[in-house]
C-alpha cells in the first residue's frame, strides 16, 4: 500500500525512518565509492558488537547485496531521484536492516510480485526455488529486471520475511523502503 507523500525530500525520508536511531546510516549518492565505504564501515561495525558470529556473517553478507542493489539500480542520473538511504538499527538479539531509493513506479509491480513470491515460500521451498533460477539458463539479470536472485538470497540467509513499501513521491517516481531483521 503506497501512502501519499508527494515531494518529500531524502532526509524527511530518513527521519521517517529512524536513521537518527540508527547505529549505522549513510544518506546520499551510491557511487561505486560510497558502496565500497558502506560494506567496509559495517564490517567494522559488526565486528565491533557482541554478535554472535552467525548474525555478523549473515548481517554482512545482506548488507553487500542490498548495497550492491542500491548501486546497480538507484534510478536514475537525475540528481534529485539518484540517491538512497542505508540503515541498520540494533535490537535485542536481531539487525534490523532498511534501505530505501527512488525508482520509477513503471517497476513497482515487478519489485511487488518478487518480493510477495519470495515471501510466500517456506525455507525449504526458498533453496529450490533458489536452485532453480541458478539452473535456468535464460534467467538472466536483465530478463528479470534485475532484484530476483539477490532477494531469494537474503530471504535465505535471513530467514524472514522482506519488507517493504512504495510511498507516492510524484507522477513518475515513488520511494522504494526495502526491509529486513536477521
Amino acid at each position: 500500500m503506497a501512502l501519499n507523500h508527494n515531494n518529500i525530500a531524502l532526509e524527511e525520508m530518513a527521519s521517517s525512518l529512524l536513521a537518527d536511531k540508527a547505529m549505522y546510516n549513510y544518506i546520499g549518492i551510491f557511487d561505486q565509492a560510497s558502496a565500497d565505504k558502506v560494506i567496509l564501515e559495517v564490517n567494522d561495525l559488526l565486528n565491533h558488537h557482541d554478535y554472535s558470529l552467525k548474525i555478523r556473517k549473515k548481517a554482512f553478507c545482506i548488507t553487500i547485496e542490498v548495497v550492491q542493489n542500491l548501486f546497480n539500480y538507484l534510478c536514475c542520473n537525475d540528481v534529485v531521484y539518484n540517491k538512497g538511504i542505508f540503515l541498520i538499527h540494533n535490537n535485542i538479539n536481531e539487525v534490523a536492516i532498511t534501505s530505501g531509493n527512488y525508482i520509477r513506479k513503471t517497476e513497482v509491480n515487478s519489485i511487488k510480485s518478487r518480493i510477495d513470491l519470495i515471501n510466500c515460500l517456506t525455507s525449504e521451498e526458498l533453496r529450490h526455488f533458489y536452485r532453480r533460477l541458478l539452473e535456468i539458463s535464460s534467467f538472466s539479470i536483465q530478463d528479470a529486471g534485475g532484484a530476483g536472485l539477490g532477494f531469494v538470497d537474503i530471504a535465505k540467509k535471513s530467514g524472514n520475511k522482506i519488507e517493504y513499501d512504495f510511498l507516492d513521491i510524484d507522477n513518475e517516481y515513488v520511494f522504494y523502503i526495502f526491509k529486513i531483521i536477521i
